[in-house]
């Protein structure tokens, strides 16, 4: 990514927050968005979260559990935004993070208070017990209130940073390709795109202006194997970027790389990891501990 972009993307993050006095954090299912903007805030941390975790030192391991497994799931079956209410009496806005029209994470926005006692009846409640009165910090008053108005605000503007994420992330993948003009880095762009639809050679031959016979000669001299494989291949790197960085379930992960039979893509994974979908996520979780 340019410098440039990367600091415009950065300036209206910082901008958001100022307005909305809060905090954004980027929680990255893919591993690409680290990959391709290294400056995002991808850690969860606000003077809140932190009185609160000070008070209580295993909140973190709540917390953690929370937002990567029951916002996520939340996220897997209806992928729009939504508000989130954690055990600590915090709310933040979610908003699914979509590249290329795949989602890659999320955007978490707050942490906010709701202007009266009673929540939105659509609020993603942490099922964990609250904290007793005693250990809420007294900045929790100082919070920023929110309503359904300002709630549709952050969303709108939010979505708006989302979709320039994607467009940045987009434009430079594009301008390596063009600027390489090399047939290997048109293909593996084309398929970065395209590998979740049902895409055949004969696409991959209109992109590239040649006949289908000339695309898959031209596909197995360049990666040594043919189309239908090396599709195949491209959508378990992305299952696998799943399996090591969110924790859909292995439905979702399926669908999410463009395997539309969960048997087939267990079927599949076995034969090119040598082993299932969940021992491979099992094994990096207990690498990463």
């Amino acid at each position: 990514m340019r410098k440039s972009e990367e600091k415009q993307l950065l300036l209206g993050i910082k901008a958001y927050e100022q307005t909305f006095k809060c905090y954004v954090t980027i929680y990255d299912y893919s591993g690409q968005l680290k990959q391709e903007i290294h400056r995002l805030p991808f850690f969860h941390l606000n003077p809140f979260c932190t009185a609160f975790k000070d008070k209580r030192s295993t909140l973190t391991a709540t917390c953690i559990a929370f937002d990567l497994n029951t916002v996520q799931q939340r996220l897997a079956k209806q992928p729009t935004a939504f508000l989130k209410y954690c055990h600590c009496g915090l709310l933040e806005v979610v908003m699914p993070l979509f590249i290329a029209g795949k989602i890659s994470g999320a955007m978490f926005v707050g942490p906010f208070r709701w202007h009266n006692d009673q929540l939105p009846p659509d609020v993603l409640c942490s099922k964990a017990k609250t904290l007793k009165n005693s250990l809420i910090p007294n900045s929790l008053t100082s919070l920023p209130v929110i309503d359904d108005k300002i709630v549709g605000q952050i969303i709108g503007i939010g979505k708006l940073i989302c979709a320039n994420i994607d467009k940045t992330i987009n434009q430079t993948k594009q301008s390596v390709v063009a600027a390489s003009g090399s047939r290997r880095e048109k293909i593996t762009g084309f398929l970065d795109e395209h590998f979740t639809k049902n895409i055949s050679l004969a696409d991959l031959a209109y992109m590239l202006l040649l006949s289908e016979s000339r695309t898959s000669q031209l596909v197995k001299e360049l990666f040594k194997m043919n189309f239908p494989e090396l599709l195949t291949r491209h959508r378990l790197e992305y299952a696998r970027s799943l399996l090591e960085h969110s924790m859909f379930n292995l439905e979702h992960v399926a669908e999410y790389s463009g395997f539309r039979d969960v048997a087939y893509f267990h079927r599949v994974f076995r034969k090119y990891n040598n082993l299932a979908p969940g021992q491979y996520r099992k094994n990096i979780t207990s690498g990463n501990s």
